[in-house]
C-alpha cells in the first residue's frame, strides 16, 4: 500500500454486534481493525492470514512433485520418440487440477491453531 501520510479520519458508528464482528475478524486475520478496513477498501476483501501445517505443505509439495514428474516424462518422450500423446497432456492437466483444488482448499481454510 501507499506510504502516504494518513491524515484523514473517518467516524464510524457500529452496533455492539458489528463492533464485535469487526474485532473478531481483525483478530482472526491477524490485523488491526484499521488494517482490515484498509484491505477492504483496496482489495474489496480482507483475507485471513493462513497458518498452514506441515501436512498442508506436504500435500502441496507432493502435488507439485507429481506434476513435475509428469512433465519430465513427457519431455523425455518427446525427446526420444518425437511424439507426445494427448493422454500425456491430459494426465498433466488432471494433476494440475488436483493441485489447484489442494491449494484452494489450503488457501481458504481457517488458520490452524
Amino acid at each position: 500500500m501507499s506510504n502516504e501520510l494518513r491524515n484523514k479520519h473517518v467516524l464510524l458508528k457500529l452496533t455492539e454486534t458489528e463492533h464485535f464482528l469487526l474485532t473478531e475478524k481483525a483478530e482472526r486475520a491477524d490485523m488491526s481493525r484499521s488494517e482490515l478496513l484498509r484491505n477492504l477498501i483496496y482489495f474489496g476483501t480482507a483475507s485471513q492470514r493462513t497458518n498452514f501445517t506441515t501436512e498442508d505443505a506436504f500435500k502441496i509439495v507432493n502435488e507439485l512433485s507429481t506434476i513435475s514428474n509428469s512433465m519430465e516424462q513427457i519431455a523425455y518422450s518427446a525427446k526420444t520418440n518425437c511424439a507426445v500423446s494427448e493422454q500425456d497432456f491430459d494426465s498433466i492437466i488432471d494433476n494440475f487440477k488436483d493441485f489447484v483444488i489442494t491449494f484452494d482448499n489450503f488457501a481458504r481454510k481457517e488458520g490452524s491453531e
